[in-house]
């Protein structure tokens, strides 16, 4: 397994991994802006050719929003997540961020204790922010460690 910066030619993947992750996913444009923008790291997993899994983080001088972290159904449980979530934070290391945000379903444990495990820690909530279905979502934050001496 590699993990390679996502390009154009990467979308197809993402948006069927996104269609299969999400109960609202991204539009084709609302991705392609991503992937091209200079304040978005977008790593993908791939194997043998095959993609595994994406994230996105959107960075903001020096914090940074964790967006999307998806991998495909029949590749779940196999810390697919964790070395995307790893490589997005040593990401944020190199390039100054200190504090990544992100906001997760209350309903969604695994990508909790995914984030928890990866140093998050819960910060507040946002009441009905999600739809389809409506639920409150969890804030949650990661100190990068950024000059920290780490």
């Amino acid at each position: 397994m590699i993990i390679l910066n996502a390009k154009q030619s990467d979308l197809d993947e993402i948006l069927e991994i996104e269609e299969e992750s999400f109960s609202e996913p991204w539009s084709k444009s609302g991705m392609e802006f991503e992937i091209d923008s200079d304040d978005t790291y977008v790593p993908i997993v791939r194997d043998k050719g095959e993609m595994f899994g994406y994230l996105v983080l959107h960075c903001f001088v020096d914090e940074a929003e964790l967006f999307r972290v998806a991998v495909r159904k029949k590749y779940r449980n196999m810390k697919i997540a964790t070395k995307l979530l790893i490589s997005a934070q040593k990401f944020a290391q190199r390039n100054g961020i200190e504090k990544i945000f992100l906001e997760v379903r209350q309903s969604n444990i695994n990508a909790i204790k995914l984030y928890t495990s990866g140093g998050f820690e819960k910060l507040g909530v946002r009441k009905n922010y999600y739809e389809n279905p409506k639920e409150d979502a969890i804030i949650m934050v990661c100190n990068t460690g950024r000059g920290e001496g780490k």
